[in-house]
């Protein structure tokens, strides 16, 4: 992390600004905002399986046998979804 905010200041010089991705001008800082904007959104479904798998067998102790418990194990992680995209 440190040698790639070194090499932000040693290209942009003392007028770096602090998100390093807006000193990019042109079709690469457009690039780069939406490669970033991809690796969060596939990044979320990552973090978010442990804390779903946790809370569902704290809170929802059957919700591993199917099929018919699928609809409330569903609903649960649809509810952390809503939760976390609201904060």
């Amino acid at each position: 992390m440190a040698f790639f905010g070194t090499c932000g200041y040693i290209a942009f010089g003392d007028a770096t600004i602090s998100p390093i991705s807006l000193n990019l001008q042109g079709e690469s800082a457009a690039f780069v905002q939406m490669a970033l904007c991809l690796a969060i959104y596939l990044t979320y479904p990552i973090m978010m399986f442990p804390v779903s798998d946790v809370l569902e067998n704290l809170f929802l102790s059957d919700a591993r046998k199917p099929p018919r418990s699928y609809c409330p194990s569903r609903t649960f992680r649809l509810i952390i979804v809503l939760m976390t995209a609201t904060i």
